[in-house]
């Protein structure tokens, strides 16, 4: 796949452009010196969060790189992956973790010439799903986003997938997320209409069953988005705008005892923002949640300490 110019520009900025404080400059008497930084350590060696959102590697995510997927990490932390915003048709870009030294930048190997973006993992970082507008084949252009995956093969990935028509039969975007048992949540409306609510599939005996739309707990009147499903289905983080929220914000709901959904509640100030809060991601070890935000104007990376979801479970009253 051929790299536009300004691609490879946008790419040199990202990590070029400044070094974190988890960052160390090469050896200049290394034969391989080439003024470029060395960034080591787990998230990318960012300082991690407390209890309140921080912006997440600023100087690699800069405000002049608007993100259209959040920062996904694989479970083991070895894989990050993103999309910009700005990149058309959109791509899925990543840095890998080395010998304890995280890559350049570079397009993912299944991003497609047709569009890729809005990567998640599935809970073992087996699995990654997405959006392409590339046809069934891969050889052409699709009229619409569908929802893909690829397996991992090895220390590689394999082909891509679309799934089936049971599930891309919806107009659907943005975030998808898939639970250990393999159960699919994602965002998605009917044909012909605008009304985006959250939707899932059950995955049984290896295929997806007919999607169906979570009940009123979750969905509103309004709008809502970018699911994130905890790995055993125990709470659900998604964007909304409910109460006639002029931004969406991030609400939770929480898996009761008789499988019902508790009622979705607000996140609340800590979280959520005067602007965009969305696009929800919690680490594979469970620590950090990460989001997007246009706090600033931008939709850049937050994280945060993860106890807020606990906190906000023993605050529920539907549950």
């Amino acid at each position: 796949m051929q790299i536009k110019f300004n691609q490879i520009v946008l790419l040199a900025i990202l990590i070029f452009a400044e070094m974190t404080s988890g960052c160390s400059q090469s050896d200049s008497n290394d034969p391989n010196y080439n003024n470029s930084p060395t960034i080591t350590g787990n998230y990318l060696g960012q300082v991690p969060p407390g209890a309140q959102p921080q912006l997440f590697a600023p100087e690699i995510f800069t405000e002049g790189n608007e993100l259209h997927s959040n920062v996904v990490f694989s479970p083991d932390g070895q894989e990050v992956f993103w999309t910009l915003m700005e990149s058309y048709p959109s791509e899925i870009l990543y840095m890998k973790l080395e010998n304890g030294v995280w890559t350049n930048p570079a397009l993912a190997p299944f991003s497609s010439p047709f569009g890729s973006s809005d990567p998640s993992f599935s809970p073992d970082g087996n699995k990654v799903f997405f959006m392409s507008r590339a046809s069934a084949s891969g050889n052409s252009g699709a009229d619409k986003e569908n929802i893909w995956y690829v397996e991992r093969d090895g220390n590689d990935w394999g082909d891509p997938q679309m799934l089936s028509a049971e599930i891309n039969y919806l107009t659907v975007h943005w975030q998808v997320s898939v639970a250990s048992n393999g159960n699919l949540y994602f965002s998605g409306c009917e044909p012909g209409s605008e009304d985006r609510k959250i939707w899932f599939s059950e995955f049984v005996n290896g295929n997806y069953t007919q999607a169906q739309l979570l009940g009123n707990s979750i969905n509103s009147y309004y709008y809502e988005g970018t699911p994130f499903i905890a790995p055993d289905e125990s709470y659900l983080i998604f964007s909304s705008r409910g109460d006639d929220l002029r931004y969406t914000d991030l609400f939770i709901s929480y898996k009761q005892e008789n499988g019902s959904w508790s009622q979705a509640i607000n996140m609340g100030s800590t979280i959520n923002s005067y602007g965009h809060d969305l696009y929800p991601i919690v680490s594979g070890n469970g620590e950090y949640l990460f989001f997007l935000s246009s706090r600033t104007g931008i939709l850049r990376a937050y994280w945060v300490d993860a106890e807020i979801i606990s906190k906000l479970k023993e605050d529920s009253t539907d549950y």
